[in-house]
């Protein structure tokens, strides 16, 4: 997977799973069920810029794909662990920047717990394609995400210990990975991925601007976003 991994949550000297995951993250990573509901988050995407949009004449139609994974779902709602989204852009030029507006692109808005990782693609635009949101439901009502979800899910309804969050983190990457294969089998060339993920406590979700001035960059494309308490 050519994911631009900008930030690791874990380090070489405390892999993932490690009893540190839970102290560094701090006692607000733990958050019991029955406790005190989770704050709201907004992840805003807020430039992107394409360097390339793989057209071979001017412009060419774009897509981009947004995903969201956290630790926070419900009895209810037990899906509530992901959140897709799918954005069209036509004609855009080489060097030009989507059309998202002053205010940027809503990408998330929710409560998240635990973690929150964001998911990023960028390719060519094949038009009349299902959204990153059906794609994902296709693959959830055929069983394939089931053994995936499963340690997403359990957060919900297990005891929390440092190793069912690693799991967690663990199956949100490879939640992402879907998306990142159902996404690239519709639509054309990839001109940029992104992946980031952050703590609770450790990162307070990555409350701030990514980064904190300039642009970040993957493959293809430049750009910069945000996370805002909703």
């Amino acid at each position: 997977m050519e994911w631009l991994l900008d930030r690791v949550t874990s380090t070489p000297d405390r892999p993932p799973g490690d009893q540190g995951l839970l102290r560094d993250a701090g006692a607000n990573l733990v958050t019991w069920r029955g406790g005190p509901s989770a704050r709201s988050y907004a992840v805003r995407l807020t430039k992107l810029i394409i360097h390339d949009n793989r057209s071979w004449f001017g412009e060419g139609d774009i897509r981009l794909d947004a995903l969201v994974v956290h630790g926070n779902s419900s009895d209810s709602k037990p899906l509530d662990f992901y959140h897709p989204s799918t954005f069209a852009f036509p004609r855009v030029a080489n060097g030009e920047a989507l059309p998202i507006g002053e205010t940027g692109l809503l990408l998330f808005l929710g409560k998240p717990l635990y973690f929150l990782d964001l998911f990023l693609m960028v390719s060519r635009d094949r038009h009349k394609l299902d959204n990153l949101a059906n794609l994902l439901r296709q693959h959830i009502s055929s069983k394939n995400l089931d053994n995936v979800a499963t340690p997403l899910l359990a957060l919900a309804t297990s005891e929390i210990t440092s190793a069912a969050i690693s799991l967690a983190l663990r199956a949100a990457v490879e939640v992402g990975d879907l998306a990142y294969q159902v996404v690239s089998a519709v639509a054309d060339n990839t001109i940029g991925l992104y992946r980031n993920s952050f703590l609770q406590s450790a990162d307070n979700f990555g409350l701030g601007k990514h980064p904190g001035t300039g642009y970040l960059t993957a493959k293809d494309l430049s750009f910069r976003y945000e996370i805002l308490p909703g």
